[in-house]
């Protein structure tokens, strides 16, 4: 068993909302599809809502630990050192990314997909978050979203092939 510092987790998860809501923002200023821009814009208010979640529960878990198994506490924290994405996409273009509408999508996508995999590895850590209703909740939203980003990549595809 390990200690886990669950305000921790709360912190880059606030941290993971602040920068998918900036993304969603820039992204819907670059494209000028009008769907493609206003899902964007409900993207970026939901996760302004989920950052303002998270730093709520923040400071319920502050200085909160919990006795998690080893491997589990092993995988979170890889996933905690990971740079995001974004961070890897913006290293490589030098910090000058021009976003399109697949190029944005794309990335959506990754951003949700880390976010769901992230709370599904807290969820199934321990007892207690598995019971948490605002953490499946949250991954319930996240799952929404990357049904939402994935049908707006098929309908872009279909189009584009005449479908």
């Amino acid at each position: 068993m390990a200690a886990f510092d669950v305000s921790k987790v709360m912190g880059l998860l606030a941290g993971m909302e602040a920068e998918g809501y900036t993304f969603y923002e820039e992204a819907a200023q670059a494209i000028d599809e009008e769907s493609t821009k206003n899902l964007f814009l409900k993207l970026a208010k939901d996760e302004r809502k989920h950052e303002a979640f998270y730093l709520k529960q923040l400071e319920q878990y502050k200085d909160k630990t919990y006795e998690i198994d080893e491997e589990d506490a092993d995988f979170l924290n890889m996933l905690l050192n990971q740079p995001s994405p974004l961070d890897i996409a913006k290293k490589a273009a030098q910090g000058k990314l021009v976003w399109n509408k697949l190029h944005a999508l794309n990335m959506a996508e990754r951003l949700e997909r880390d976010t769901i995999l992230f709370l599904q590895q807290i969820i199934a850590s321990h007892k207690d978050f598995s019971k948490e209703k605002a953490f499946t909740d949250a991954l319930k939203e996240e799952k929404h979203h990357l049904k939402l980003i994935l049908q707006s990549t098929m309908d872009m595809v279909s189009s584009s092939l005449m479908l």
